[in-house]
């Protein structure tokens, strides 16, 4: 029996951490008092080390039906103490809890006392029926966001539609190529950042995979997002984030092309290129997931009669048909989408000139609301709303860009249609300088762009414009001086021998030969210098002929040794000095030139144009 708990024992032991309870004292906020001792408690559990509390949300019909506080992966509340009773203010009932929290790395499954050791059986049950409980929570909180997430698929790409050269056959019938892109737009990228978000806080850490794995004898199931790979408890929770992955791709092709009268075009495709798989990758936003390629086919009566070709989400387009009124009139859609070549325009003509006003200023801020509105008679009534500028004569640039595009009305069928929309533009930008120092050796961001270049070695001012377009940020830089070191730098190599050199070429020349070649012959010479000293003496005390002639050569022959080695090295040591001193000159000579080219020429380095 002892054998076979000592087996027990070696076999878990790996597994166990004896880290200590934790005791937090933690607030918590709620509309009740149960649920603000539930939030103090999740509080608690989650600032334990390796622990997590999930709080499940069920939501059907926009009500909340429940708020079940769900244990996962680990964390045990072990007791807890009210330090300050539940009190209400504006509505909102807080809590002050003494919470105790087993971080449930198995630390209290074995204990060892001196010779004895004791294994906690029930503390390993609760362990097992814990993680027993977790699979079905997970999985209830897996269909909780996807359900969430739903509203992100009905939308989630964008389509684009270019015409060719139109053809005539036989006198009778029309051929239009056609080329359709369909993008990822940002309610596809926001579903990958909630669902990644709520993976990361149900997903099972490194310890308790090895416990699941080599205790509990259960499978880690693995999924991978956007090249992350997480762990989750069931196979299940796995297929239901496929298949709301497989759902949003399905809806790539979900689109119809119309002509101004909404009348769909069918497009006989020649050939299409898909990006966009099953494997969970989710796009950032403008990410082209399909191309397609294709002919429509009309006759000639037809195409005299087409004014416009619109391509549309399929709901979409069912919506506007169900909002027509009883006189025809089409009143949910948009003017980009009814007009989308000139509301681009004017959108893209906005932004050139916000580009343009930057490069010219250093700073500025320009906020705008261009709402666009046409009656049921073509008229325009568009109007700019909310101009804010940091210069009154932006105002005046903004109105003449709008004017230079024109806006078309509205029409469905030939008739003039209601549209309304907008454009808004939040754009501000800063201009500041940096210092870069391009040294052989040094890598960076910018060095091969100086490498290509050409650019000698040097101190540059480089210009950097930081400008921000609705949250989006974008960021221009070009060089705007240069500078170098001169002969001056041959103060270095007068202290140093060899630290000059190093300096004026910028790291090229390392500088430690010329180092060698000054301190070396200098130690030998002070070495011949003592030692010649050395038999110097031995001659002066010497009583013997032989002794003193041996000695006198001996001294007389290290002593011009010495002066020999001295020369050598003060010999490089100014040639060190004058080098520098020389290479300097060389490099002023050299900055002239360079500032003349960065006059001249446009060095940037980074460009970001506003889109």
């Amino acid at each position: 029996m002892k054998n076979y708990i000592s087996i027990i024992i070696l076999i878990l032991l790996p597994l166990f951490s004896f880290a200590q309870d934790l005791t937090i004292n933690e607030y918590g906020n709620g509309k009740t008092c149960q649920e603000a001792r539930y939030d103090a408690l999740r509080n608690a559990v989650n600032n334990a080390s390796g622990s997590i509390i999930y709080s499940k949300t069920e939501i059907s019909n926009n009500e909340l039906i429940s708020d079940d506080i769900t244990m996962l992966t680990s964390g045990n509340v072990l007791n807890y103490e009210i330090i300050k009773d539940c009190e209400e203010k504006n509505g909102t009932v807080s809590v002050y809890l003494k919470v105790t929290v087993s971080q449930t790395k198995l630390k209290k499954f074995i204990e060892g006392k001196g010779k004895s050791i004791s294994i906690s059986g029930e503390l390993l049950k609760q362990k097992s029926d814990q993680e027993v409980a977790s699979k079905n929570a997970e999985i209830s909180i897996i269909e909780n966001i996807l359900l969430q997430l739903e509203p992100f698929t009905i939308d989630p790409y964008d389509y684009e539609i270019s015409i060719g050269q139109i053809t005539i056959k036989d006198g009778k019938y029309c051929s239009l190529p056609a080329d359709i892109t369909i993008k990822t737009n940002i309610n596809f990228y926001n579903a990958y950042l909630k669902l990644v978000k709520d993976i990361e806080r149900i997903s099972i850490n490194l310890t308790d995979q090895n416990f699941r794995r080599e205790t509990l004898k259960e499978t880690n199931f693995p999924i991978t997002i956007n090249s992350k790979t997480y762990y989750l408890r069931t196979n299940k929770s796995i297929d239901l984030i496929n298949k709301f992955y497989k759902k949003i791709i399905l809806k790539m092709d979900n689109y119809t092309v119309v002509d101004d009268c909404l009348k769909e075009l069918y497009l006989q495709e020649n050939n299409n290129s898909i990006k966009l798989n099953y494997s969970l990758f989710f796009p950032n936003q403008d990410y082209i997931a399909k191309t397609i390629s294709g002919t429509f086919t009309a006759t000639i009566e037809e195409i005299g009669s087409l004014n416009r070709i619109n391509i549309f989400a399929s709901h979409k387009l069912l919506e506007y048909k169900n909002g027509s009124t009883l006189s025809g009139e089409l009143t949910l859609m948009k003017y980009s989408e009814t007009n989308p070549l000139e509301f681009e325009s004017l959108k893209n003509n906005l932004i050139k000139n916000f580009e343009e006003l930057a490069r010219e200023k250093e700073d500025g801020k320009i906020k705008l609301n261009y709402a666009i509105s046409f009656l049921n008679n073509g008229q325009n009534k568009s109007t700019i709303e909310n101009l804010k500028v940091s210069e009154r004569n932006y105002q005046q640039i903004i109105e003449t860009s709008i004017n230079q595009i024109k806006l078309n009305p509205s029409k469905l069928c030939g008739n003039f249609n209601i549209t309304t929309d907008e454009i808004k533009l939040d754009f501000k930008w800063e201009t500041y300088k940096s210092n870069f120092a391009y040294e052989n050796g040094k890598e960076s961001i910018y060095t091969s762009y100086f490498n290509d270049k050409n650019l000698p070695y040097g101190s540059y001012i480089l210009t950097v414009k930081e400008k921000e377009l609705n949250n989006s940020k974008f960021k221009d830089i070009y060089i705007s001086n240069f500078k170098t070191r001169g002969p001056i730098t041959a103060i270095y190599s007068a202290i140093f021998p060899g630290w000059g050199t190093r300096r004026v070429t910028y790291n090229e020349k390392k500088g430690w030969n010329r180092f060698a070649l000054v301190v070396a012959p200098l130690a030998l010479s002070i070495v011949s210098k003592a030692i010649s000293n050395s038999y110097y003496d031995k001659y002066l005390n010497a009583s013997e002929q032989t002794k003193i002639d041996n000695n006198f050569s001996s001294a007389n022959y290290l002593n011009k040794s010495s002066m020999l080695l001295a020369g050598v090295s003060a010999t490089f040591y100014i040639y060190d000095f004058v080098w520098v001193f020389g290479k300097g000159l060389s490099n002023i000579s050299k900055k002239h030139k360079i500032k003349d080219r960065i006059k001249t020429s446009d060095f940037q380095i980074q460009t970001q144009t506003l889109k």
